[in-house]
């Protein structure tokens, strides 16, 4: 079986958040293959592409803590270290930065959407988002449903994927 993951953006642990979700969207719209890094804390050490397309949930809890803002991207490949061009953003956390993952067509979630929107359960357990996310939780391998293109997103920048 293969891993889809969530990441849970926090300020004070690496870059802003909406500055990283901002950041990785530009850098997929400027590029041919829509491709972007994206980094996290957690090395991901024990994840295996799943069969068919593997997603990746990033986001973070807006100010209201009952709606979350981020992006779903498919993930293309996971790398141990650094890839030869670091984006600028994450040059100041390099030392905590453990997973540098290849991410293509990156799409921004729809505004109003909270943790019970996510659908699936924890890898590790039975706990949907809302619950695994409830506390101090940033990584979770993750069984997705359903594309979470189709849950989370709007239908009307389905094209640009």
């Amino acid at each position: 079986m293969g891993y889809h993951f969530i990441a849970q953006l926090l300020a004070g642990k690496g870059p802003d958040p909406a500055a990283e979700i901002d950041t990785i969207l530009a850098e997929a719209a400027a590029d041919d293959n829509h491709r972007a890094i994206l980094a996290t804390r957690k090395p991901g050490s024990s994840w295996k592409a799943a069969r068919g397309e593997s997603f990746a949930l990033m986001f973070y809890k807006n100010p209201d803590k009952d709606t979350i803002s981020g992006l779903v991207a498919n993930i293309v490949l996971l790398r141990s270290g650094a890839p030869a061009e670091v984006p600028p953003l994450y040059g100041p956390f390099l030392d905590k930065l453990k997973g540098w993952w290849t991410v293509k067509n990156p799409r921004r979630i729809r505004t109003g959407i909270s943790l019970e929107d996510v659908d699936g359960r924890s890898m590790s357990g039975t706990e949907r988002a809302v619950t695994t996310f409830g506390g101090d939780c940033t990584f979770a391998y993750w069984d997705f449903e359903y594309s979470p293109f189709d849950t989370l997103c709007s239908k009307e920048s389905a094209a640009a994927r």
